[in-house]
């Protein structure tokens, strides 16, 4: 015989595919990718450069502070 609170309340069942957005949903919670842009222009020559950058939430107390965990070049100017 069922039990009261199953007959009271509908369950959401997660899948795979629920699992996955969930992991998405909390993971862009706690990491932004900057796409950045650096120019640097001298008296003789200019150099240009294009990188990714992700920053990752520090996790104490849900802090809103964010530290650099990967740069990586896109593009860079010879």
């Amino acid at each position: 015989m069922p039990h009261d609170f199953e007959l009271d309340h509908e369950h959401e069942h997660f899948n795979k595919a629920n699992e996955h957005g969930l992991a998405q949903s909390i993971w862009e919670q706690d990491n932004v990718i900057f796409r950045t842009v650096g120019i640097d222009i001298g008296s003789s020559t200019s150099h240009l450069m294009f990188s990714r950058v992700q920053l990752k939430r520090l996790s104490e107390s849900h802090s809103s502070r964010f530290v650099v965990v990967r740069r990586e070049v896109v593009w860079r100017s010879e």
